[in-house]
This record gives structure tokens, C-alpha cells and sequence, in this order.
């Protein structure tokens, strides 16, 4: 009996971690955030350097980036949190907010001071082009 007991704790606590869907996924250097049809990227680069890539597809183009080589080692000094419907990607000096209901995204300085606002409601669209044939 116990055993049934314990085998039926062990289920409930499965299925409910289950049910509970992360509004971002975190990774080894940033986050990503599906919202509306797009998803949006942030890779903490170093203190000063957040990379935001956004896309309309299911995944993230695999092309070599011209501006982040990939022999650097990844920076760690970074931590991310979730706050009325905002994710913050913080580093010593720089914070990056990413609206979960929009994907919009806003830098401020280790003062809280705005560096840089996306247009309200997220400025991405999408269209598609074709560009050395393809």
C-alpha cells in the first residue's frame, strides 16, 4: 500500500510539472521567447553585449553570424527572471526586457537609464525575400 501511495505522489508532482509551460526557454547564453508567431532570441555576449535575433520559423537560422565569432568562450556572468510579463536578461551592466504578450525589446543601463526602445507593441514583421537566389 505504501508503495502505491508513494508511485501516485510521484505521478501527481510529474504531471503537474508538466502542465506548468515555461514562458521561455533558457539556454547557455540567453533565453528564448515564442511569442505571437515569432520567437525572439537574447545571447548575452558579454557585460555590455546582448544579441537579439528574432523569427517567424520554428528555428533559428544555422548560418555563421559575421558579428559573434564562436571561438569565444560563452560569458556566465549573467542571470534572467520573469516579472509582470516581462523577462529581464541582466548583466553588470545592461538590462535587456522582453514583453511576453508582444516580443518587444528595450535596453536600459545599470542605472535603470533607456538605452533603447523597440517601437511600442514590437517593431518586427516579416516578408519574405529572396537574396543571392535564394
Amino acid at each position: 500500500m505504501r508503495k502505491l501511495n508513494y508511485w501516485i505522489a510521484v505521478t501527481l508532482v510529474l504531471l503537474t510539472l508538466s502542465c506548468q509551460s515555461s514562458k521561455y526557454e533558457k539556454q547557455a547564453n540567453g533565453i528564448i521567447i515564442p511569442v505571437e508567431k515569432k520567437k525572439v532570441r537574447l545571447q548575452v555576449v558579454s557585460k555590455d553585449i546582448i544579441r537579439v535575433t528574432i523569427t517567424p520559423l520554428d528555428s533559428f537560422s544555422s548560418e555563421k553570424s559575421l558579428m559573434v565569432l564562436d571561438s569565444i568562450k560563452p560569458f556566465t556572468g549573467w542571470t534572467v527572471e520573469e516579472k509582470d510579463g516581462v523577462v529581464l536578461v541582466k548583466t553588470s551592466s545592461l538590462t535587456a526586457e522582453v514583453s511576453l504578450k508582444t516580443g518587444e525589446v528595450s535596453f536600459k543601463d545599470s542605472l535603470g537609464v533607456s538605452l533603447l526602445q523597440e517601437k511600442k507593441g514590437g517593431g518586427s514583421s516579416f516578408k519574405p525575400v529572396t537574396a543571392g537566389g535564394k
